[in-house]
């Protein structure tokens, strides 16, 4: 099995494995201990109802992270989180592995492949702090928990990196995102409600500089167990196909071929198109987002199914079979399995080094392009005419897509398609929306992405003959003089000549 990075020394995980599985534990924890470095296997009796001895093995095993094997999913996750304290376990970090698979041949090798990508998402577990913890009653509270003050578990929630948030800026798309109202703007910052938020990890993939983190849920995890469910190396399945499914969501319809693996998230709608499209790019036959149930009180179907067209279409404009990408299970995963060496493929960002991987290795056209309502990605177009070159809507770009660069006795407008994510603050700030200074496009265009930073408008500048400092662009002051009228031609001169700062000693009477 492939390690968790170059030089680097896997962390020591203890797998518990309930001696109820319908798979030979014993022969799972032998496979685990040979070809996974660093774990402990144990076999526990009755795991699934009695978790005393997480904090026994795993303050025998000296383990860091921990991994639970049972045989049906519902646990005393109270009781778990308790006793992964009192081993010195971030309660956050506790993985779970479901097995109900019968015996046999096919089952063993699943269940092979399963463990050890469970394995890797706890070793990537980056680990939580108390603003991560919201405490909720346990589904069930018997006597017993409530002598022993167990009877709360604790869910994992984001925090905010105010490091690199831009909400200063204008970006508001975590609001936007959250479907609890549970993040506002306020006083110059996003303030977080926790009480109001139910972890579905929307804000957490909607924010484009990855400064919403749940520690549960992160994109290093993901590409971790992800990259081991599709690593030949562990079990003897082939080939393999990767399926999001919701935390809440009800147990897939009819039976699952052997050869796709789940990927559990808080809510189907956190799943976007880059991590549709990643899977693929690590060796996928086939990816799948399976829609929300109906107890899922998110109901992000329409934003999946926008999301699952969109990679189809531009699949098929690829080259590729837009069937790579599906809402069922109902046939096994056929495809190419491609291994590309994408970074990042699950972080902010991702989506235009994907698709350029894709591209090359499909050997699309360099002008492939594809305007859909659901494109992650966005083209600017800029009306030289209209255009006063103020620079706010670079201001307002969370991303860095939109530059304004002054030199000189001139300044430049930039836009790079490889940063824009079509989130559309660039277009409220515009003081020349109205006369449509700005379109912003949702389409995908290959070329733009290979081109990088373009300029899009450029113009020259005014200075100050008192200081030297810059006024205004010349067209924001033929704007300002056409707004004000020939009533303020008076001011004019003043108002190209002097900066601010220098404006009032120019227009004060001499002694």
């Amino acid at each position: 099995m492939r390690g968790e990075g170059e030089g680097k020394r896997p962390l020591k995980t203890a797998v518990l494995l309930c001696q109820a599985l319908a798979v030979d534990p014993q022969a799972l924890g032998r496979w685990l201990a040979e070809a996974v470095e660093g774990t402990c296997p144990f076999q526990v009796p009755a795991l699934c109802d009695h978790p005393e001895a997480v904090s026994r093995f795993v303050q025998e095993s000296g383990a860091s992270r921990l991994v639970l094997v049972l045989c049906h999913p519902d646990y005393p996750r109270a009781r778990v989180q308790g006793h992964a304290r009192k081993a010195g376990l971030d309660p956050l970090g506790v993985e779970t592995v479901v097995l109900k698979e019968g015996a046999g041949p096919g089952a063993i090798e699943r269940a092979k492949i399963l463990l050890a990508a469970a394995v890797a998402r706890a070793r990537a577990f980056p680990g939580s702090g108390p603003q991560n913890l919201k405490p909720a009653l346990a589904q069930e509270i018997d006597r017993g928990a409530l002598l022993r003050l167990s009877f709360l578990e604790y869910h994992a929630v984001p925090s905010l990196r105010e490091d690199l948030c831009v909400a200063e800026s204008g970006c508001r798309i975590c609001i936007g995102a959250c479907p609890r109202g549970a993040l506002q703007w306020s006083r110059g910052r996003i303030l977080y409600d926790k009480g109001a938020c139910e972890p579905c990890g929307l804000c957490v993939t909607a924010c484009p500089r990855g400064a919403i983190v749940n520690p549960a849920i992160t994109p290093a995890q993901v590409e971790a167990q992800v990259r081991t469910l599709l690593d030949p190396s562990v079990g003897a399945i082939t080939p393999r196909g990767i399926y999001f499914t919701c935390q809440r969501g009800r147990e897939p319809a009819g039976k699952i071929h052997e050869g796709w693996f789940p990927v559990s998230v808080p809510c189907i709608g956190m799943v976007t198109t880059a991590w549709l499209l990643a899977p693929l790019a690590m060796g996928a036959a086939a990816v799948a987002a399976l829609p929300c149930s109906e107890a899922c009180p998110h109901r992000q179907d329409q934003v999946t199914e926008g999301r699952i067209s969109y990679c189809r279409s531009l699949l098929s404009l690829l080259g590729a079979s837009a069937t790579l990408v599906r809402t069922s299970l109902d046939q096994p995963p056929e495809g190419p399995a491609w291994r590309l060496n994408v970074l990042d493929p699950f972080g902010p960002g991702a989506m235009p080094r994907l698709l350029l991987a894709l591209a090359e290795a499909l050997g699309a056209p360099e002008d492939t392009s594809l305007e859909h309502p659901s494109s992650p990605l966005g083209v600017l177009d800029v009306n030289e005419g209209v255009c006063t070159g103020c620079g706010r809507c670079a201001l307002a770009c969370p991303t860095g897509a939109l530059a304004w660069e002054e030199g000189g006795d001139g300044f430049s407008l930039s836009f790079d398609g490889s940063l824009c994510v079509a989130c559309g603050a660039c277009l409220p700030v515009c003081p020349e929306k109205e006369r449509g200074a700005l379109r912003l496009t949702p389409r995908t265009d290959l070329a733009l992405l290979s081109r990088g930073r373009r300029t899009v408008f450029t113009g020259r500048g005014a200075r100050c003959e008192g200081c030297g400092a810059p006024v205004a662009p010349l067209p924001m002051l033929e704007r300002l003089e056409e707004v004000l009228g020939p009533d303020y031609s008076h001011l004019f001169p003043l108002l190209r000549r002097y900066c601010p700062q220098c404006r009032a000693t120019a227009a004060s009477p001499k002694p």
